[in-house]
């Protein structure tokens, strides 16, 4: 049976968006990722019960429930019924927790997608976690607009109520490492060329064209997930898009542009690319609003980190700016033709410097197109590394690396056999621990992922936690999840994994 062709707007099929998007949340796994992050859990949990006027005594309709989290605190809040909505078979987890909490007199969990099924009454309140990577990967908002118009009463609030695209320059150690990747794929194409046609009689040269425009696209062009420290913001960071939960549309979102300028405050700075987070925010509406007004930020932090992270941009190759240039940027971001929940972003950018000494523009198109694969490495490492450990490589200069090198899974002081390892993929043929140093060469070839654990967590189990996860990856080859470093800024002692 061939594959279903995407409508002309770039939505899928139902059944093939079940199985790329949906099926993907209901996962425990998957919860427990977005159950941990702090930032997250505080910021609904304070919106809900530092404002029980809007939840008690009301109808409430939680979009997306997920575990049913939300719904749990809507009825601990007051309300008197609360819709629990749900795609997935998750809802099956959110019915005993709802029992195991004995509010299930008050919350009614449903199966569905939100524009198919229908609700016995009118809602009140409307909640829901819809949020995707720089905010609009993902499209759920449209379901949450979708219940909002068909359900909502007159003067009814939503959680959240208003939400903001940000953007700012960065400096990154990212696009050379990701230029090396490219280079390193079109370096093993002409090889495979030329032992094809010496081996098997075939040229395989007219194909070189598309399979670098396809390599381009995934290094170059492709946006990265990233956990951004707030030393790699080299400018003043900007809102490209304000939304009002309660009056925008579907078609205000469809498409994003926006002309912003924004200064470089940095001196003698790489501009290595743009990185793209989101604020949301809890204030009800005008009619009725928020006793106490709650924020949830993806910013950058030092501490503070989230399972959104943020979208990275790079440039290739970088620009050297100073303190004091203004960029002017033109920026569009519209949903991919191909699928309406991934999305591609024209990038236009001019930069003036006082001196008036031109400067190359920029002019760049990017795809926010990551492989679930690739998200399910970032779920797994993020929750390995806990809440106090960052993503990143700031505060890192001596590493302990792990080495997929030889026949044998061990660290320094608990070696394991690989028989002990049923579900070792292939390509942890054998992983070794050893140690380098940041500021040697060696470690600057290194193009795998690394990622912080806690020092006090066995390699061993770390590596034996992510290996089940891990073999769910169809192609684990294309699974990043990147580390930050550059010449100015080398970091201190942790330890660190590379897969």
């Amino acid at each position: 049976m061939g594959s279903s062709a995407p409508a002309a707007n770039g939505v899928v099929d139902k059944g093939v968006d079940f199985a790329n998007y949906f099926c993907t949340y209901g996962f425990l796994y998957h919860q427990k990722e977005m159950l941990c992050d702090r930032v997250r859990m505080d910021a609904y949990y304070n919106a809900v019960f530092q404002n029980k006027h809007h939840f008690k005594g009301k109808v409430v309709l939680d979009v997306g429930t997920g575990s049913g989290i939300l719904a749990i605190w809507s009825a601990q809040a007051g309300a008197r019924k609360v819709y629990a909505v749900e795609a997935t078979k998750m809802s099956e987890h959110a019915r005993e927790l709802v029992k195991a909490n004995k509010i299930q007199d008050v919350v009614e969990v449903i199966e569905g997608s939100m524009e198919d099924i229908v609700l016995p009454e009118k809602v009140d309140v409307i909640i829901s976690e819809w949020m995707g990577y720089f905010l609009l990967r993902e499209s759920m908002f449209d379901s949450v607009l979708f219940a909002r118009d068909r359900w909502l009463n007159p003067g009814g609030v939503m959680y959240p109520s208003h939400a903001r695209m940000w953007m700012s320059p960065i400096r990154s150690g990212l696009g050379d490492q990701k230029m090396r990747d490219y280079d390193g794929a079109m370096e093993d194409w002409s090889g495979f060329v030329k032992v094809t046609e010496a081996y098997y009689g075939v040229d395989m040269s007219a194909l070189t064209k598309p399979f670098e425009e396809e390599q381009k696209k995934y290094y170059l062009q492709t946006s990265l997930w990233d956990n951004l420290h707030p030393n790699q913001i080299i400018g003043t960071p900007v809102i490209i898009k304000e939304i009002d939960c309660l009056t925008v549309t579907v078609d205000d979102i469809r498409d994003v542009r926006a002309s912003i300028s924004t200064s470089i405050t940095e001196e003698n700075a790489r501009l290595c690319g743009f990185g793209g987070w989101f604020d949301v925010h809890f204030r009800g509406s005008d009619k009725s609003p928020a006793q106490k007004e709650v924020e949830l930020t993806t910013a950058p932090h030092e501490d503070l980190g989230t399972h959104w992270g943020q979208q990275v941009f790079l440039l290739h190759p970088h620009r050297n700016v100073q303190s004091g240039d203004e960029l002017n940027i033109n920026f569009l971001m519209t949903r991919s033709k191909v699928n309406h929940r991934l999305m591609e972003v024209d990038f236009n950018c001019e930069i003036n410097r006082p001196s008036g000494k031109p400067v190359p523009p920029v002019q760049k198109k990017f795809y926010i197109d990551i492989i679930f694969g690739c998200d399910m490495l970032v779920f797994v490492c993020k929750t390995l590394l806990g809440d106090a450990i960052r993503v990143s490589g700031i505060g890192l200069k001596r590493l302990n690396v792990l080495h997929v090198l030889g026949c044998e899974l061990a660290d320094a002081q608990n070696p394991l056999q690989v028989k002990d390892e049923p579900l070792l993929l292939q390509e942890l043929i054998a992983i070794r621990l050893a140690s380098t140093n940041l500021s040697e060469e060696p470690f600057r070839d290194i193009n795998s992922a690394v990622f912080a654990v806690p020092s006090n967590n066995s390699l061993a189990n770390t590596i034996r936690s992510a290996i089940g996860t891990l073999n769910e990856c169809q192609n684990p080859s294309t699974l990043v999840l990147s580390m930050n470093f550059y010449d100015d800024e080398l970091p201190s002692d942790e330890m660190l994994v590379k897969t």
